[in-house]
């Protein structure tokens, strides 16, 4: 098994299990562009794509995440794209 790493710039793109939470590592996002979640949204967050992950494809089911309105980081691209119109 060969393991690989990427990287752009010089800069490691994975991060790796030894890297401290301060560590250069993955894409940032610009300026403004950020999305900063507490902890307790982090979780919620994975729940709520976990549940996503996991639902069959047969089910109609909707879940949080079907919702526009609810869903974080739909939102924020929404946002961000909007505020990019206006300039």
């Amino acid at each position: 098994m060969r393991w690989r790493t990427a990287s752009r710039g010089g800069k490691a793109l994975t991060r790796f299990p030894d890297s401290k939470p301060g560590d250069d590592w993955g894409v940032r996002p610009d300026d403004g562009h950020g999305l900063d979640v507490s902890p307790e949204q982090s979780e919620k967050l994975r729940d709520l794509w976990l549940r996503q992950t996991l639902r069959p494809g047969i089910s109609s089911e909707p879940l949080p995440l079907d919702d526009r309105d609810t869903d974080v980081e739909r939102r924020q691209a929404l946002d961000t794209l909007l505020r990019m119109m206006k300039k």
